[in-house]
């Protein structure tokens, strides 16, 4: 996996000094040694998930499965979210329009590396499709390549804590309607991953730049 950044690196600086020759050799193998174990790192993958979900249209789809071939972004939201999880969805419908500016070949629906862009929740109880559906409408990215994620309680956490999302109840009360209202803390992620469903970024979802993250996902076409 690798981290986006744009801050800048100070590096000390460095004051030529040689060393005798058996310390020398002794470094030279050390860093080998170093380098041979971070190339031999695997890459984090999803592939083996198979969870079945619904999408925003009624459709019954398996994640990552259905979605393999081409890179996919997915920001993790809900729909009752007071703040930071519209910012997540307005960013990745912005990475959409800038991927496709600099992708004219993406134009056609057809396109056989047309990227997915997901944004699956993790309060399944009160978004169903007809509320993702909604939700989808009022950002109006009701249409492919967008595809909002819900599913029954135990589908969803397993994705969540396989990709590392937390939450947890922040405010719990009961309305006057005798309906509960409940606001939740949450991970500020959007993932890049690649056409095998390998972790390529991980990004703050509401804090990354779209040119920067819409940047990296062309790079992957």
């Amino acid at each position: 996996m690798k981290t986006s950044s744009t801050a800048p690196i100070t590096l000390p600086r460095i004051v030529s000094q040689t060393l005798p020759r058996p310390f020398s050799g002794l470094l030279a193998m050390l860093a080998v040694f170093i380098f041979s174990s971070c190339a031999s790192e695997s890459t984090e993958s999803f592939d083996d998930m198979s969870v079945t979900l619904t999408d925003h249209r009624g459709q019954t789809v398996t994640f990552p499965d259905d979605y393999l071939g081409s890179p996919m972004i997915i920001g993790y939201i809900y729909t009752n979210c007071p703040d930071i999880c519209s910012l997540i969805t307005a960013n990745v419908n912005q990475i959409e329009g800038l991927v496709r500016e600099s992708n004219p070949d993406l134009t056609e629906e057809s396109a056989s590396n047309q990227p997915s862009y997901i944004l699956m929740t993790f309060d399944p109880e009160r978004d169903t499709p007809e509320q993702m559906a909604k939700y989808a409408a009022s950002f109006d990215m009701s249409d492919e390549p967008f595809h909002f994620l819900t599913g029954d309680s135990m589908a969803i956490q397993t994705v969540m804590e396989r990709m590392r999302v937390r939450t947890s109840v922040s405010y719990d009360t009961v309305n006057a309607r005798g309906e509960r209202v409940y606001f939740l803390n949450h991970s500020d992620k959007v993932y890049l991953l690649d056409d095998d469903a390998s972790l390529v970024y991980e990004y703050g979802g509401s804090m990354t730049s779209p040119s920067m993250m819409a940047n990296d996902l062309s790079n992957e076409l």
